[in-house]
């Protein structure tokens, strides 16, 4: 973990979640997820807690907030920083996106498209891979299934 850094007090330099709705909003063209974090507060922490091959963990990655942040960070610093996001297949009132994961990973590909084709050379996103659990973990009635 970084130690020459000494942190902020406050998040409020860095953005709010309307700069995550409009964020999302230019991404897609249109708002497909209530509430995203923004980039940059993301990006923020990540500067400062992590250094160049480290792997990021969101267990709650909701929209890809956490992986753009990653991505964009290693473009601007020329890092390889890696991230791993987690997020259940809950269901979402979009048309074009069935899931908040389905939507996670559609904003992640467009991100990799956009850099790409910013820089004119390909980004690895070293996490493109998708897993998904055979079996239910949560009941129809929400509560947790343990076996």
């Amino acid at each position: 973990m970084k130690s020459d850094f000494t942190g902020f007090s406050t998040v409020r330099e860095v953005g709010y979640t309307t700069d995550g709705t409009r964020e999302l909003e230019a991404l897609f063209g249109e708002s497909v997820f209530d509430f995203p974090k923004p980039v940059k507060v993301i990006k923020t922490l990540c500067e400062q807690v992590t250094e160049d091959g480290d792997i990021v963990l969101d267990f709650f990655a909701g929209s890809g907030t956490t992986g753009q942040a990653v991505a964009e960070l290693n473009d601007d610093c020329g890092g390889v920083r890696r991230f791993i996001l987690v997020q259940f297949p809950e269901l979402i009132s979009t048309g074009k996106y069935p899931s908040v994961s389905a939507l996670a990973r559609e904003r992640l590909r467009r991100v990799k498209t956009r850099v790409s084709r910013q820089h004119n050379r390909l980004l690895l996103l070293i996490g493109d891979s998708v897993l998904t659990s055979s079996r239910r973990l949560i009941s129809k009635r929400g509560t947790p299934i343990i076996n």
